[in-house]
Parts: structure tokens; sequence; C-alpha cells
């Protein structure tokens, strides 16, 4: 079930991209961060109330919106918020603070459940995952960033619309995260 976890928990990861993109684009970063983080809390409400261990899939299915939905939203307000010369920069950025609670999170938690036992160590640890939850939703909306509009087009026009070196640049990504998820 651990593996039948991971792998539901990347098979989300991919497809929840592309929605992700489009309610960011259909309906406002802003709000679509709103709904996103809706979504992944009610992910963790039912990860502590849910009766039985299955529930954690309906649990991950829902906390997913944060972690896979949001990102296409985040590199759109990043490409809207910084000019061509400090986008790098400013991906570069993201991309290190979102892995700062990745590293301390597991350590906080493991300190919870050696001071509290499994069980009530993870039910403290989701309930202050909780109140960080509502917290990011007043951040987020207090966000207003402009974006620029544009004529709204799939995922194939969007393809078209790249460059060739990107194309490869593409697809040696997706060969090599293969390559990387294989021995796991």
């Amino acid at each position: 079930m651990i593996g039948l976890f991971g792998t539901a928990e990347d098979f989300l990861d991919a497809i929840y991209q592309y929605p992700g993109g489009w309610i960011a684009d259909r309906f406002g970063r802003r709000n679509a961060f709103l709904i996103f983080l809706i979504l992944a809390f009610a992910g963790y409400v039912v990860y502590l109330f849910g009766p039985t261990w299955p529930f954690a899939f309906l649990g991950l299915a829902l906390v997913m919106a944060w972690q896979s939905m949001a990102s296409p939203a985040m590199f759109a307000i990043i490409g809207d918020a910084l000019p061509r010369a400090r986008r790098a920069m400013g991906f570069t950025l993201q991309s290190i603070l979102k892995r700062v609670p990745i590293v301390i999170a597991p350590i906080a938690g493991g300190v919870l459940i050696a001071a509290l036992g499994i069980v009530k160590g993870i039910h403290v640890a989701l309930v202050i995952t909780l109140a960080l939850a509502l917290v990011t939703m007043l951040l987020v909306s207090r966000i207003n960033v402009t974006i620029k509009t544009l004529q709204a087009t799939g995922i194939l026009g969007v393809w078209q619309t790249f460059h060739t070196a990107l194309k490869r640049l593409l697809v040696s990504d997706v060969i090599i995260r293969t390559c990387e998820g294989m021995p796991a």
C-alpha cells in the first residue's frame, strides 16, 4: 500500500499540472490558489478524520491540489511579476524556498511522533498543518499581481509555439525523470 500511495502521488502530480494551469488562466492566479488551498485543506481534514486507511488515498487526491495544481500558477506569477532578465533567478528562488519546508517538516513530524506517539503525534501535526493552511489562505488572499491576458489555447497549441530546442529539453526531462523513478 505504501508503494501504491507513492505511485498515486506521482501520478496525481503529473496529471494535475494541466488543470492547474487551466484554472489559473481561467479564474486568475489568486482565485486558483484559493481553490487549490481549499482542496488541500479538505484533504488534510480527510487525513485527520478518515476512519480507515483507504481514506488516505482520498486525502491524497485533495492534498495534491496544492502541491501539483498550484505549480503552474506559481510559475505564471513569477513570469508575470518579474522582467525577463530576472525570471530564471525568480524560479530558482521559488524552487529553493519550496524545498525548505520539505526538509523541516519531516523532522518536526518525527519530533511530534517521538514525543506524543504515532497516532497523537500525527493528529497534532495535522492540526498544525490545518492552522498553517488557514494562515496561507490569508496571505494568498492578499496577492495582487497584474497578469497579461493572452488568447486562450489548448495544450497542443502551447506545444506548437515552443521552440524546437525547448521541445527537446522537455522530452529529455521526461526521459531522465523516468530513469530517476525506475530504481525507486
